[in-house]
């Protein structure tokens, strides 16, 4: 998912945002990620000498497929909510009809980071807007459960610890309170999630031992998770800390996380920097010359 956030971001910025282009590069990562997939499973199954068998990968697929059909029966309704039609579907909408990463100055916050909406619009792509919200609410959220199942498993060693820290996943309030329709907070709450569980497995391996693949993952995670909402650099700091810590501020390996966070996220704050000269907009707007800019730039009216 953030690979593929990533290339629609590339391809907004080449202005090839179109069908042929997103199905052909979409296709070509993802038969790309599958293949080496496979091979480094074949690689620890060998070096390792475990091997998996079908009931192993039982439990989360069908906790994947049964999140699925749940969501897919919330989302399925038009899209209704204030978000959705006032921001949302537009926003994605003119990334489509502009075939880039176009400034629309006519929506609020048009320079907000926006991962969320590049995914969105490439599911406008495929269907309609039922058809992309369906998509953009149930796969975040099964991925997120198949992510904290696989993910307490391997701490605990239980599969009954997956079960147990999913149920209570599902018993938080404000994700029932939002289930069918705010996408945008909980594909950010997964990529949150991703990064903080890959960070935890890289702070509780061996300090000398190689994690440069690890701390790799750990950057794009990041990257789009604060290319995705403003709230993610709150969170990504505070990480950061904590591997700086545990590497050693003087580590090379710090620097290969810091260049993938660098390299992965900083495009939509950097897009809103040249266009408003506030790379916050409009968080910034106290200290820069951020409504200058946007009426000069776009054509924004008093009320950004």
């Amino acid at each position: 998912m953030a690979l593929t956030t990533q290339l629609l971001f590339l391809l907004g910025l080449l202005e090839g945002l179109n069908a042929s282009a997103t199905f052909a590069t979409c296709a070509a990562l993802w038969a790309i990620c599958a293949l080496l997939a496979w091979r480094d499973s074949l690689r620890f199954s060998a070096r390792s000498k475990i091997r998996f068998g079908v009931g192993d990968f039982v439990p989360p697929l069908l906790m994947l497929i049964s999140v699925g059909i749940l969501l897919t029966a919330k989302s399925s309704g038009a899209p209704g909510h204030w978000d959705d039609t006032s921001f949302h579907l537009p926003l994605a909408r003119y990334f489509l009809e502009t075939q880039s990463l176009g400034v629309n100055p006519w929506l609020r916050y048009p320079l907000f980071p926006a991962n969320a909406n590049l995914l969105f619009s490439a599911s406008l792509l495929a269907g309609g807007e039922t058809f992309a919200q369906i998509i953009a609410n149930a796969v975040p959220l099964s991925l997120t459960l198949v992510g904290i199942y696989g993910f307490m498993e391997h701490v605990a060693k239980s599969r009954w610890s997956g079960w147990l820290a999913c149920a209570v996943f599902c018993t938080f309030k404000p994700l029932l309170q939002t289930l069918g329709f705010a996408y945008i907070d909980h594909l950010f709450a997964m990529y949150c999630w991703a990064f903080v569980a890959c960070a935890a497995c890289v702070l509780q391996a061996d300090p000398d031992g190689g994690k440069r693949s690890a701390l790799l993952v750990c950057g794009l995670l990041a990257g789009t998770a604060i290319g995705t909402k403003l709230f993610g650099v709150v969170i990504v700091f505070f990480m950061s800390l904590a591997l700086a810590h545990r590497l050693g501020r003087k580590n090379r390996q710090l620097l290969i996380y810091l260049a993938s966070l660098f390299t992965f996220g900083i495009g939509w704050y950097l897009r809103s920097f040249v266009v408003s000269n506030d790379p916050v907009h409009p968080a910034g707007g106290a200290f820069s010359v951020t409504t200058c800019g946007m009426h000069r730039t776009c054509g924004c009216r008093d009320w950004i």
